[in-house]
């Protein structure tokens, strides 16, 4: 798990380990990184058992399954880049490439630095481009962001709300992803996944991650 230093890394670092163990996974190494500082090479070694003069595993180290990344898109590019050049030669030997998973705030919605490539982002269908108000044949304000498909959805919702109760496995295609309500009558969203080449978000299957 790589996270920056400060309340917010903090957090998000402990949410998604908490929710990892929960489902019988182990979090092998843990960094934290200074935002902006452009260099990761040491830090991540320490944390993965890297030897950078020679650039093998220390004695008792094996490789993660999966790396879970959080931070900004010029943090993402810069901690791609150490990760392909330090880890990936290893895991090539004899397994395939490590894949890295990040949050959808390394995405902008602009073409992202090429270093990034092969990142894995989870995103609702506005942030993809995809959902109600991107298909729409009345597109929406220029200054529309997250909030604006926030209000969308909330209002679609309502309309919807005594359906949804009646059918827990109904999925309402939403802006901020596909909606559907639990047991405890919660609206639960899933959204969807992408993988940045060339630069460039490409919407993937969820059974390719």
């Amino acid at each position: 798990v790589i996270a920056p230093q400060g309340d917010r890394g903090e957090r998000l670092q402990q949410a998604f380990s908490k929710r990892w163990q929960q489902v019988g996974g182990e979090i092998v190494g843990q960094v934290r990184y200074s935002p902006n500082s452009g260099n990761y090479s040491v830090q991540l070694a320490d944390a993965l058992g890297i030897d950078l003069a020679s650039g093998k595993l220390r004695a008792g180290k094996t490789l993660p399954e999966m790396v879970f990344f959080v931070g900004s898109s010029s943090d993402a590019a810069a901690m791609m880049e150490t990760l392909t050049r330090n880890l990936q030669p290893l895991a090539l030997k004899g397994t395939e490439q490590i894949p890295v998973y990040a949050t959808s705030q390394v995405f902008d919605g602009q073409r992202m630095d090429v270093r990034t490539d092969g990142l894995r982002l989870c995103l609702a269908p506005w942030q993809a481009g995809a959902g109600p108000l991107r298909t729409d044949a009345t597109p929406p304000p220029a200054s529309a962001d997250m909030l604006f498909a926030m209000g969308a959805d909330a209002q679609m919702l309502y309309s919807k709300l005594a359906m949804m109760r009646s059918n827990p496995s109904l999925h309402v295609p939403g802006n901020t992803g596909y909606l559907s309500m639990d047991g405890e009558r919660r609206v639960v969203r899933t959204l969807v996944w992408g993988v940045l080449k060339d630069g460039q978000l490409q919407i993937q299957s969820a059974g390719r991650f």
